[in-house]
């Protein structure tokens, strides 16, 4: 059974398809080291293929194979809303490191102030130039421990590195014990309070680090955003189409063409009554009124009287198959009538009376007018 938008929606289908198929065949002839999906997804015309191929596989589903009422079409406003907000989700990290930005670097100056101050207070008992004059400067007692403290890092490079720093940093409580001097004392319990107050602006850091950081959850959702987003896309189109596909204007006159061919017998003037038939046919769907084909294994092909002109079926023309005519009621062609705003339909050179007896019986039961003409 090809009905009329299955067969509309479905050739463009498979068309998005081929196309999708082939930007993935080139990326593995390209043989690029860029992930398949993230080059896929970076590609612009690869999105669009994709949309298309998406777009076109609802309307089939949902348009063509299973229609739809427009309640059903309304719920898809939840649908395509929720795969929009997913690909939101991947942009919260960037709206988030624009906010914090600043204080992130305001938050890292701070810190390396506060490491240029810790290495300067070190300096200020360790540095050489100090401990040549601790003598001088401090009471005989005291000025011995500042000796002994400076002799202890006499060794150590200058400036400080950062692994002779953290070897000294975790020094100090042994410092605190060891010495028991007024000027180290007092240099100890400042260097103490410039560790706390490193230790708040290192915290301060980490924070601000971990709000314009990309979580693992975001980093996701931010390689399939263009994924969401044509799929939420699609879905909208989709949707759109579907409604307005309810609102069409349905046809109402159906031209019944049996087995691909009607048989025109004029008596004998088979040219005129060809080129009438040709005309016809054409002012029916030039008008816009329908056409529909009907497969019957059990009507054979008439050489008996007038000629068998073919007429095949167009794009938008909807095809049924029946294999015998106790099989009418539940064709699809039935099912289909069903759903249709049919008033008349018209059946010409044929003359297969068990056919024509079931097209009449369903018209009466359905109030479709059934016009049977067996000669052209």
């Amino acid at each position: 059974m090809k009905i009329k938008p299955n067969k509309l929606y479905l050739a463009r289908l498979l068309l998005c398809l081929y196309a999708c198929l082939c930007f993935v065949v080139l990326y593995y002839w390209q043989n690029t080291d860029v992930p398949g999906l993230i080059y896929l997804l970076l590609t612009p015309i690869f999105l669009v293929a994709l949309y298309g191929f998406i777009y076109y596989l609802f309307c089939w589903l949902f348009i063509a194979y299973r229609p739809r009422d427009e309640t059903w079409w309304k719920r898809i406003d939840y649908v395509w809303l929720f795969f929009a907000s997913l690909a939101l989700i991947g942009q919260t990290q960037s709206v988030r490191e624009m906010w914090f930005q600043s204080p992130y670097e305001m938050a890292q100056v701070s810190k390396a102030g506060i490491d240029k101050s810790l290495r300067a207070q070190i300096n200020d008992m360790l540095d050489p130039a100090q401990c040549a004059t601790a003598a001088s400067r401090y009471e005989a007692a005291d000025a011995q421990q500042v000796a002994s403290l400076c002799q202890r890092y006499a060794d150590v490079a200058r400036p400080l590195s950062e692994v002779a720093l953290v070897n000294l940093l975790q020094e100090l409580p042994a410092l605190g014990a060891e010495y028991s001097a007024e000027p180290v004392q007092r240099w100890l319990a400042g260097l103490q309070e410039t560790l706390k107050e490193r230790d708040l602006r290192r915290a301060e850091v980490l924070k601000y680090q971990n709000l314009i950081s990309e979580t693992e959850f975001e980093q996701l959702f931010r390689y399939f955003a263009p994924l969401l987003v044509v799929i939420a896309l699609a879905l909208r189109a989709s949707k759109v189409s579907g409604e307005l596909y309810l609102k069409a204007p349905k046809q109402r006159k159906f031209w019944l063409i049996i087995n691909q061919r009607v048989v025109v017998d004029s008596l004998g003037f088979s040219d005129v009554a060809h080129k009438r038939f040709t005309q016809a046919l054409g002012s029916w769907r030039k008008a816009q009124w329908g056409v529909v084909h009907m497969a019957c294994d059990f009507i054979a092909q008439s050489s008996l009287r007038g000629s068998n002109e073919p007429v095949l079926p167009g794009a938008c023309e909807s095809e049924f198959q029946l294999a015998n005519a106790d099989d009418f009621n539940t064709s699809g062609f039935v099912q289909w009538a069903a759903g249709q705003s049919m008033e008349l339909l018209y059946l010409v050179g044929e003359t297969d009376p068990e056919l024509i007896r079931r097209l009449r019986q369903w018209g009466e039961a359905t109030n479709t007018e059934v016009l049977v003409r067996e000669h052209i």
